[in-house]
């Protein structure tokens, strides 16, 4: 494994730990948004500057590192692995892009003060479902990375 690969490799798996990390505590701040109501706006403007300012730079960080590793370690496009995983990769991104849209309603729903609970309730909900299905991909993801499965082909 060359140098360049190592560096690589290193900074795609920290990358990976930030974004994932930092994904999966989004589980406890939304129960604190729900049981704090007091503490919501708050709450859901730290995990929009949560997503913004860290989740999707490492997002990004992981892209780039993975298309330098795909290049650097001399791994086929067609590699059936790889291309689920890439595949796996555009639909996080997707729901990533749905749930900060969502925060930010959410965040709306708080300082609307004619809205009911209710309206926000249907958004958190929302969320939840969306959270459970970008830890279903990014578990999906972290598998075909660490053992590379030969799938198809």
């Amino acid at each position: 494994m060359t140098t360049t690969v190592q560096i690589l490799l290193t900074l795609h798996i920290l990358s990976a730990l930030v974004a994932v990390g930092a994904t999966v505590s989004y589980f406890f701040w939304m129960r604190r948004a729900v049981l704090v109501p007091e503490s919501r706006k708050f709450t859901l403007e730290t995990l929009r500057a949560l997503e913004l300012r860290m989740v999707s730079p490492a997002y990004v960080i992981l892209f780039l590192t993975g298309l330098g590793l795909i290049d650097r370690a001399s791994w086929a496009w067609a590699t059936p692995w790889l291309e689920l995983s890439i595949l796996l990769f555009i639909v996080l991104m997707g729901l990533v892009g749905f749930h900060t849209r969502l925060i930010r309603r959410q965040i709306a729903l708080t300082e609307d003060e004619s809205s009911g609970p209710a309206e926000y309730d249907a958004a958190h909900n929302r969320g939840r479902i969306l959270m459970v299905a970008k830890v279903v991909v990014i578990v999906a993801l972290v598998y075909l990375m660490v053992f590379k499965p030969p799938l198809w082909g």
